[in-house]
């Protein structure tokens, strides 16, 4: 009687995973299943990324973000299109306390993220971080 009864968990145990693993797959998009779930759980929404306004510069970007703590990227760009990046900024709303000299801007958005934005070299930084407002 135990011995039916384990196997009857058993099978009972196989078919409910059975039906998880074709619920998963039919979500997922084709491809090898196992490195899409790998993505989708290590995946961390990025609100300080978020916050920014799309902007195409002068060549690749590279990325950097600290979980939970700040979002920054650089990228090759000319002093023009560092005018037109901050121009960007000040619409998508970073316009609060603002900070300006050659090659530098800072501001905050109402929600309590901070930009800052550094032209060097021919080549642009920009980090966002939050910030407590008063």
């Amino acid at each position: 009687m135990k011995r039916m009864l384990g196997l009857l968990l058993a099978l009972i145990l196989a078919v409910s995973a059975a039906g998880c693993s074709v619920k998963e797959n039919k979500a997922a998009p084709s491809g090898n299943a196992a490195s899409t779930a790998a993505v989708i759980t290590t995946r961390v929404p990025n609100s300080f990324k978020d916050t920014l306004p799309e902007f195409k510069f002068d060549g690749e970007i590279t990325e950097k973000y600290d979980e939970g703590l700040r979002y920054s990227f650089s990228a090759p760009c000319s002093e023009k299109t560092f005018q037109k990046y901050l121009k960007a900024l000040e619409k998508a709303g970073y316009k609060e306390k603002p900070t300006t000299g050659t090659g530098y801007y800072a501001a905050t958005l109402a929600s309590g993220m901070r930009v800052e934005a550094v032209l060097k070299d021919g080549r642009v930084t920009v980090s966002v971080k939050r910030v407590n407002i008063k």
